[in-house]
């Protein structure tokens, strides 16, 4: 009964410990900014490349990725959180937004409604970032990125023919300003529903 009992506290303790040592997410080491800390150890990041569509497209086997990354000693990759220059397969590709019963998205589907979320995006990512966690994987979350030209454009979900949100017309060099019309609150509330989403997490910044 007493060796039950060590063992249930020696148990408690390191839960308690390592819920302690993860408590904290990523940050610059405290007495040398050339370092991070993460799960109580300096920390470097090293890794060869990122995938950006890791989490947007289908097609992906992220865990091969992961488990590729962790295999060759690196320890970061980066993800996109929006449609900003990706083409996954027709069909292929999972967005943070949720569709409306409105056929014409130009990759496929259902035109995309800003006022509803994706839950299957957001359980892809969560899995996504868990995965990585239990790598030791550090991962970059870029909100948005520049749409390098005209034909991109025409795939992202912004663009007015793929929602139904009466957005205005815009040239595609202006979304990410402040002179956006009404995308500015569709993007901050982007923002807010991935950092909501995220925020239990110790691997990502």
């Amino acid at each position: 009964m007493i060796k039950t009992r060590l063992l249930l506290v020696i148990i408690a303790l390191q839960f308690i410990i390592c819920n302690l040592v993860y408590a904290n997410p990523i940050r610059l080491h405290p007495y040398n900014k050339h370092y991070f800390l993460f799960r109580g150890e300096p920390t470097i990041l090293i890794t060869t490349g990122e995938h950006y569509g890791s989490v947007l497209n289908l097609d992906f086997d992220y865990i091969k990725y992961l488990n590729t990354l962790k295999s060759s000693g690196l320890n970061y990759t980066r993800i996109w959180s929006g449609f900003f220059g990706l083409a996954p397969a027709k069909g292929s590709a999972i967005f943070a937004w949720g569709r409306s019963n409105v056929p014409g998205y130009i990759s496929g589907g259902n035109k995309f409604d800003f006022e509803k979320w994706n839950p299957e995006y957001f359980n892809r990512l969560k899995d996504f970032i868990s995965e990585a966690g239990k790598r030791g994987i550090i991962v970059e979350v870029t909100f948005f990125s520049s749409i390098y030209e005209e034909n991109l454009w025409r795939y992202n979900p912004l663009n007015p023919s793929n929602n139904v949100n009466d957005i205005e017309k815009l040239n595609f060099k202006d979304i990410h300003t402040l002179n956006n019309g009404k995308i500015l609150r569709y993007q901050e509330d982007l923002v807010r529903k991935i950092v909501r989403e995220l925020k239990e997490f110790d691997n990502i910044f």
